[in-house]
């Protein structure tokens, strides 16, 4: 048997819960210096001197209250050890919106902070655990938060060419909350195939079949219609689970990425052309 080093022996103890508990022993480090020369930790920090003009601290008062709310204990000996994958999700978005916080409010507004390996080190760990459980942080522009959604470069690619308002659909739908809330994903899907609505004659005359799989699935899998009662009814439609409905919805999903991904072959084809003919 070949032996293991001990670097892909620790790769194998990958432990999700301990590595939460890692994070937030972290945000408890004292790992941030203020003007006055005063270390603090970066929870302190954003209680200090971010919390209060946060767009998304609502009505509460302090980076605790939020998280008694979210039935999140952020003090690290105080997370349990049996904890679910959505609340392990739950306590890394909550972490990188801290850190978020840190960093645009604080060191990105040239004030007199400064921070030490700690606060590295922090940084590192939730990209860390971010990896090994598949996901990303996006930050919502203009909306001073972040949210974790499941790797799917098409998406990435689309939020880059659309509108701001589209993008924030095409990542909301990846979100790990969304799973499952069917009724969610039909509604987000709805506002997407109206955009694709503007763009419908260009796809079809790229990929004819591409837009009649579309029009197909947005018209008779309940998503622009009602096919499980009246007029518009399919009998195999009224009877389906809801996990295979939900299925049939991801795949329109990402048929929708795809179209809006082909907006941009003509531009793409032009410039190969052009290297074409400077091959010749």
């Amino acid at each position: 048997m070949v032996r293991k080093n001990i670097f892909e022996i620790l790769e194998n103890k990958w432990d999700s819960i301990a590595e939460i508990k890692r994070i937030y022993k972290l945000l408890y480090k004292k790992s941030i210096s203020n003007p006055y020369s005063t270390d603090m930790t970066p929870i302190a920090v954003v209680n200090q001197y971010c919390f209060h003009n946060w767009n998304n601290r609502h009505t509460y008062l302090t980076i605790e209250d939020m998280a008694k709310a979210l039935n999140i204990e952020i003090y690290y000996d105080s997370i349990p050890s049996n904890l679910s994958t959505t609340m392990i999700l739950n306590y890394l978005e909550f972490a990188s919106n801290i850190v978020m916080l840190c960093d645009t409010k604080i060191f990105e507004e040239g004030s007199n902070f400064d921070y030490y390996t700690d606060y590295v080190i922090l940084d590192e760990n939730i990209e860390i655990a971010l990896e090994h459980l598949n996901f990303s942080k996006y930050e919502i522009n203009n909306e001073e938060r972040i949210i974790l959604i499941e790797k799917n470069p098409s998406a990435i690619a689309v939020a880059e060419i659309v509108d701001e308002d589209t993008a924030c659909k095409v990542i909301e739908y990846n979100h790990y909350l969304l799973k499952g809330n069917i009724d969610k994903k039909k509604d987000i899907l709805l506002q997407l195939a109206n955009k694709y609505e503007g763009m419908k004659s260009n796809i079809k005359s790229l990929n004819s079949k591409l837009d009649d799989d579309i029009g197909f699935m947005l018209n008779n899998v309940h998503v622009r219609h009602n096919n499980k009662s009246g007029k518009n009814k399919k009998e195999y439609i009224s009877k389906m689970r809801k996990d295979t409905m939900e299925k049939w919805y991801d795949e329109t999903y990402q048929m929708l990425l795809l179209a809006f991904l082909l907006t941009e072959q003509p531009s793409r084809s032009k410039k190969i052309s052009q290297l074409k003919e400077k091959l010749k």
